[in-house]
């Protein structure tokens, strides 16, 4: 089962989504290509990630990664930055939290999405 799934969210997509006429969702909001917004933490950005899309909607900043590495080590590598997932997954493998951090509401998911593929979204509001 997927963590789109079991928590009736879908954070994990091929490309940034847009309305039929190929504005943002909502009309209010910014897509943007391969670059993080400059006050986007560095940390929150895996290493060797590939940016999938960057989102910009209602003041929230969503960027969505794809890494190619063990699922179990970007999950070990989050959990020492903002602490224990609130709910993790064993088939597919996959971790979400939503926090605090550093005074915005951070959302995050971690799903795997093939052999040594992982798909990370994080999402600050």
């Amino acid at each position: 089962m997927r963590i789109e799934n079991f928590c009736g969210i879908d954070n994990f997509f091929d490309a940034a989504p847009t309305s039929p006429d190929g504005s943002p969702p909502g009309g209010n909001g910014t897509v943007g290509g391969s670059d993080l917004p400059e006050d986007f933490p560095a940390e929150l950005a895996p290493p060797g990630g590939d940016i999938v899309a960057v989102v910009n909607v209602g003041g929230a900043t969503s960027v969505t990664f794809n890494l190619s590495t063990d699922t179990d080590d970007v999950i070990a590598s989050y959990t020492e930055i903002v602490g224990a997932p609130v709910q993790a997954l064993d088939e597919p493998k996959g971790a979400l939290w939503v926090v605090s951090y550093e005074g915005l509401q951070l959302s995050l998911t971690i799903a795997e999405i093939g052999d040594n593929m992982v798909q990370i979204n994080v999402t600050l509001l």
